[in-house]
C-alpha cells in the first residue's frame, strides 16, 4: 500500500496574514527610509556652500581681497578685477570649483562663454543646486551663464554706499572680505524660492530691502530642508537652520547686513 503525497499550501488565512505583516513593516521602513535620503540631501547641500565658501575664499585671495559680485552691480562701473561684467558669483567661482570647461579665460570672452551652454548647464547641477530643489528636473536654460540654481548670494557684498542708506550713504561698503567685522556670523548665501528660475535677479538675495522697505522674504527658501534650509556664512561655515535665526526684526536680529550680524 503506497502513501499518498499531499503538497503543502498556504491557506487564504496565512496568506492574509502575510500580506498584513508586509504592509505594515513597509509602514514602519518607509518613514525612516524618507528621512535618511531627507538627511542625506541636507548633507549634500551643505557640502555644496561649504564648496562655494571655500572658492569664494580664493577668490579673494586672488582678487586683492575683493569679494565676488552678483548680477546686482548697480553704481560699480565695472569693479570685478578681471574686468568683465559676466563674471557675477556663479561664473566667477567656477574656476576655483573645478568646474570643466571653465576657467578666466572663457568668462572674459563672452563669445567663449556662450559656447560652453552645456558645460554651464552640467556646472549648475552639479555645484549651485540643493537635492530638496524640486528645479532641478527643469528643463535646462541653454544660455550659458543664465543662472537658475538653487543659492542666492547676499547683496550685500555689492551695494553701493546709497543703496545701503539713501539718506546718510555711509563711506563704508562692504566689497572686501577683510572688512566684514565678524564673518563667522555675517550670511554669504542663502537658498533661493523655487519659481526663480526665469534667469533674472536669481543669483542674490535683496537683503537690504527687508529693512529699508520691509519687503517680504519670500525669495528665500526658508523650509526646502523641512522646517530649515541651508546658509552659508562668510567664514565658509554652512548651517542648516531656520530663517528666523538670521533675521528677525521684532528680536533685532539681522545677519545678512554685515554691520549689525552677531
Amino acid at each position: 500500500m503506497s502513501l499518498r503525497s499531499f503538497r503543502s499550501a498556504f491557506t487564504l488565512v496565512e496568506l492574509l496574514v502575510v500580506i498584513a505583516i508586509i504592509a505594515l513593516l513597509i509602514g514602519v521602513l518607509l518613514p525612516a527610509l524618507r528621512g535618511a535620503r531627507a538627511a542625506a540631501w541636507n548633507v549634500a547641500c551643505l557640502s555644496n556652500l561649504r564648496s562655494i565658501g571655500q572658492a569664494v575664499h580664493l577668490y579673494a585671495d586672488d582678487s586683492g581681497g575683493e569679494l565676488p559680485l552678483a548680477d546686482h552691480a548697480a553704481g560699480f562701473g565695472d569693479p570685478d578685477p578681471i574686468g568683465t561684467r559676466l563674471a557675477s558669483w556663479s561664473i566667477a567661482l567656477l574656476p576655483y570649483l573645478d568646474a570643466r570647461g571653465f576657467d578666466r579665460g572663457v568668462f572674459e570672452d563672452p563669445g567663449l562663454l556662450a559656447s560652453r551652454a552645456g558645460d554651464w548647464r552640467a556646472s549648475v547641477e552639479a555645484l549651485y543646486r540643493c537635492p530638496h530643489d524640486p528645479r532641478g528636473a527643469d528643463p535646462p536654460a541653454h544660455e550659458a551663464g543664465r543662472y537658475d540654481g538653487s543659492y542666492g548670494y547676499n547683496v550685500y557684498y555689492v551695494l553701493t554706499p546709497s543703496e545701503l542708506d539713501p539718506i546718510n550713504p555711509p563711506a563704508r561698503v562692504w566689497r572686501k572680505l577683510d572688512a566684514i567685522p565678524r564673518p563667522s556670523l555675517t550670511v554669504a548665501f542663502g537658498e533661493v524660492a523655487e519659481g526663480e528660475s526665469n534667469g533674472t535677479m536669481t543669483d542674490h538675495l535683496m537683503a537690504h530691502f527687508w529693512v529699508q522697505f520691509h519687503a517680504p522674504t519670500d525669495r528665500v527658501a526658508k523650509t526646502r530642508h523641512g522646517k530649515t534650509a541651508g546658509y552659508l556664512m562668510l567664514d565658509g561655515r554652512a548651517v542648516d537652520i531656520e530663517f528666523e535665526k538670521t533675521f528677525d526684526l521684532d528680536r533685532g536680529i539681522d545677519d545678512w547686513n554685515p554691520a549689525t550680524a552677531r
